[in-house]
């Protein structure tokens, strides 16, 4: 078989181009494009004595840097208290991102006037939101667990993770409602297309006493995300080395 100078640079030049694509798409990552996070904490007491409320909060910067932060609200007067805290640590790149968070609250209040009302609450919130951009198909996994549990009497409150595109094409949350407190493990991979997807994770909790009671509980999330290219056909490549070598021999042919 031979093969002219004329259609040998052609083809040589369309698989150099076709090579580079393959490999650009081998290395290629999610784009990064916002993020929110946050942890928060508040508590009010209300008695006969007095009366007390404070809250506190810390959020990241934007810039998707490590984040490592907690908050706690620790109020009390005399027959109650209050008592909310919240804590994150979250690392993003543009092919992972891990993140565990949790929050408690516990209220409790020892003895009440029966002529005034005597209330002690406390919430705790800890938050993630990361918007990236997909341009080639990625293959991900997404594993974790999302919690919840009741220290005594009643509270109230929630742990998720979701991972939605803005198209609304693809949509997976792990959720636990808080009412008697249970754990859900998920771990699921697939591929993502190109879209705009946010990946989020939430737990809050609050709790809240009215009489000569104490409650308290409290909520958690754990995950890590990772993406990676999907991988180029293997025979992708025996095409590619194979076209190389016909256009090898065709020149040492007219060499000859």
């Amino acid at each position: 078989m031979y093969i002219s100078e004329v259609s040998n640079k052609p083809i040589l030049a369309a698989l150099i181009i076709t090579l580079m694509g393959l490999g650009h798409t081998a290395n290629a990552a999610v784009l990064l494009l916002s993020e929110f996070r946050s942890v928060s904490a508040n508590a009010s007491i209300n008695t006969p004595g007095g009366s007390d409320s404070a809250s506190t909060s810390r959020n990241s910067l934007g810039d998707f840097a490590d984040f490592d932060e907690s908050v706690e609200i620790d109020l009390s007067l005399e027959n109650a208290s209050a008592k909310g805290n919240a804590q994150q640590s979250s690392q993003i790149s543009t092919t992972s991102i891990k993140a565990s968070g949790a929050a408690t609250a516990s209220a409790e209040i020892t003895a009440v006037d029966p002529f005034f009302f005597t209330s002690a609450d406390a919430n705790g919130n800890t938050n993630l939101s990361v918007d990236f951009q997909v341009d080639i198909p990625q293959l991900f996994d997404l594993s974790g667990l999302v919690s919840s549990s009741v220290f005594s009497g009643f509270s109230f409150g929630q742990a998720d993770v979701s991972l939605r595109s803005q198209d609304g094409s693809f949509n997976i949350s792990f959720s636990t409602p808080f009412f008697d407190g249970n754990t859900t493990p998920f771990d699921l991979s697939g591929t993502l297309f190109p879209n705009i997807y946010t990946l989020s994770a939430n737990a809050n909790i609050g709790a809240n006493a009215f009489g000569e009671e104490a409650v308290g509980g409290a909520s958690d999330f754990s995950f890590d995300f990772n993406v990676a290219a999907v991988p180029i056909p293997a025979a992708a490549w025996l095409f590619g080395s194979g076209l190389l070598g016909i256009i090898g021999i065709a020149r040492r042919k007219k060499a000859a």
